[in-house]
């Protein structure tokens, strides 16, 4: 599964961050209220479409079951 391509990432990651009002994290947290989700293609190096596929996918989930 071959790394997203810079264009790639600037046109898939922010229609998801879009999505439930989801940040990107660049840290950890402590609260009990959340779960932070870090997907990386460990095969890839980094971050690829299958990354995006399993984003979407959870969002999906998410909405079904109404998290916020």
């Amino acid at each position: 599964m071959p790394l997203l391509t810079g264009p790639e990432r600037e046109q898939m990651l922010p229609p998801l961050l879009n999505i439930h009002h989801w940040e990107l994290c660049q840290h950890g947290s402590r609260e009990a209220t959340r779960v932070d989700i870090l997907l990386t293609s460990h095969d890839a190096g980094g971050l690829s479409r299958r990354d995006i596929d399993l984003a979407n996918f959870i969002n999906d989930a998410a909405f079904e079951y109404q998290a916020k």
